[in-house]
């Protein structure tokens, strides 16, 4: 199914009516979600309140419960605790996941996914709706999440002679979680089981077989992402998704990444059609990849992300994208090494298309090296091109030549001693994440030579966000490192907007609506909320995490002030 990128103004108003008009469903599809018209309008935010990662809301209806994503922790700050708390928090399913009628899905970022096989495992059977990009972006995303999945307790097997040859620096030992075709193939005398977390496998072999890593069945992550596959439905924008008697969602373009969507859940109630608005993640035109949002329809109530909180962009951001490129010139030309962290969904392709423009504009050498090891960002890269023409794109994008990747893009980042000078790393956001990337951090931080360019979002309590603020040191793996690298933000390439272009995007929305704040740090929701409340919007509120909110109160109360 195709995705229009842009609605036609005559579809669009179309698709609204459509939103808006009687409501007419299947009786099979009613009799398999719910029975009975809706009852109650309650919102519960079990993640995405009062802090960025997690996102996960759940809608109750009185004849069903549907949840709006499903995603996992990030940890706020760095440290073993904060690592745990998000850990702790992704591994748990604060709903009965059998109730859950079924999900809909914003985009493909682990935020708003990482707890989906999670739900599917703790016995959610409905349907998962989503756009046909953000499909296919899952297939990689999802792969990732279920490969590096430390939170869920499952039963491993392996074969005793693989351990054994990994014990001797052989191949790899692998170990199965499902009844994969090569986990049946193991015969008896030679299996071996345990049953925990990836984390407590991993320690466990660490305490026996110190010299043991085990790798993760590949036929297994690809089972079980097949599987949750099976179930999703990709309805286009705009086109009306009916979830039981009197209550149906649809698809509008959020401009965050290919595919993202914001959801609109509309609801009879007592002869009152109220419509509830879930932003995700919006984004904005600066993108010379994407376009961004158009204003949101009005709503009754909207939940919106607020990431940026009451910031406004500097005028000179439109400018950015030629600064960073004549800035990774600059530095390739002075023999340096150059070190760009940013996420391997959309982040690293709007980068690397960065690089091919700078090539194309002579900034830098065809022959240069760039150093992109991360499997998923490729995948994902690949993904983009297959799909160049689809309409996920800008014309000007979809109409060169693969115009997500610079000449010579290398997989795998040798040693600090053998990296060549001058050279590009594309690296994921986290730059303490795995340990070849603190000792490379450990070795270029001191190096006057280095520059680190940051992309997007980081927390100010990890690494990245610890280097934007200035620091001239950072402990890495209980190291004091002096920073005598250069260091440069752009605002640029965030796939989310700021608070004028969501300003914008809540433009048509009743300022008597209650405006719900959430996918935001603390400190970003308060500032956001008082700015919202001194333009004119009386009816702001700060969800808590867990805590039911009546929304037909909520509604009455903004009509009455």
């Amino acid at each position: 199914m195709k995705i229009a990128r842009w609605v036609k103004p005559e579809s669009f108003l179309a698709a609204a009516a459509c939103l808006c008009s009687l409501f007419g469903y299947s009786p099979n599809a009613a009799a398999e979600r719910g029975a009975g018209m809706p009852t109650q309008l309650v919102a519960t935010c079990w993640g995405g309140a009062e802090r960025v990662s997690g996102s996960l809301h759940v809608l109750d209806t009185g004849n069903g419960r549907w949840m709006i994503d499903c995603g996992a922790f990030f940890p706020d700050g760095e440290g073993a605790e904060a690592e745990h708390e998000a850990e702790r928090l992704s591994a748990s399913m604060p709903v009965d996941a059998a109730a859950i009628g079924a999900l809909l899905i914003t985009h493909a970022h682990a935020d708003h996914i990482g707890r989906v096989p999670l739900l599917v495992d703790s016995g959610f059977r409905g349907p998962i709706f989503t756009t046909q990009a953000t499909r296919l972006l899952l297939a990689p995303m999802l792969g990732n999440v279920v490969r590096f999945d430390r939170h869920r307790t499952r039963n491993w097997v392996w074969s005793e002679r693989s351990r054994s040859r990994a014990h001797s620096g052989g191949r790899a030992m692998v170990v199965h979680w499902r009844d994969c075709h090569y986990a049946s193939s193991i015969a008896i005398h030679n299996l071996a089981r345990a049953r925990g977390t990836t984390g407590e496998l991993e320690e466990m072999l660490r305490r026996s077989e110190p010299r043991v890593v085990p790798t993760y069945c590949r036929a297994c992550v690809k089972a079980e992402v097949d599987a949750i596959l099976d179930r999703v439905q990709t309805p286009e924008y705009g086109e009306p998704i009916p979830l039981a008697p009197g209550v149906r969602a649809g698809f509008l373009d959020a401009g965050h990444i290919p595919g993202s969507a914001s959801v609109v859940v509309e609801v009879a109630l007592g002869g009152n059609r109220r419509r509830v608005l879930f932003s995700g993640d919006l984004g904005s035109d600066l993108s010379a990849v994407t376009a961004g949002p158009r204003p949101a329809p009005n709503a009754d109530v909207v939940f919106v992300e607020a990431t940026y909180g009451a910031t406004r962009r500097s005028p000179d951001v439109v400018h950015q994208r030629e600064q960073f490129r004549r800035r990774v010139g600059e530095a390739v030309a002075g023999g340096g090494v150059v070190w760009i962290p940013c996420f391997a969904l959309d982040r690293t392709q709007r980068i690397l298309h960065e690089l091919r423009l700078a090539q194309e504009e002579g900034l830098l050498p065809e022959s240069l090296p760039v150093y992109c090891p991360s499997p998923t960002a490729h995948e994902v890269s690949a993904i983009y091109r297959d799909n160049q023409r689809a309409g996920w794109f800008r014309d000007e994008v979809a109409h060169t030549a693969d115009p997500f990747s610079p000449n010579v893009v290398v997989r795998t980042v040798p040693s600090h001693a053998k990296l060549p000078r001058p050279c590009i790393i594309v690296s994921t956001s986290d730059v303490t994440y795995t340990a070849w990337m603190r000792a490379m951090l450990r070795a270029l931080l001191p190096d006057e030579s280095t520059t680190m360019l940051l992309v997007g979002y980081s927390d100010p309590r990890s690494a990245t966000g610890r280097l934007r603020a200035g620091v001239r040191e950072l402990t890495i793996d209980g190291r004091p490192t002096p920073v005598a690298a250069a260091v440069y933000s752009f605002g640029c390439f965030s796939g989310h907007g700021d608070a004028t272009d969501i300003d914008r995007w809540l433009s048509n929305v009743d300022p008597a609506a209650p405006i719900l704040l959430v996918h935001g740090g603390p400190e970003e929701l308060r500032a956001r909320a008082e700015q919202l409340r001194q333009g004119g919007r009386r009816n702001v509120h700060i969800p808590e995490q867990g805590k039911p909110i009546d929304l037909k109160r909520l509604i009455r109360a903004g009509r009455e002030r």
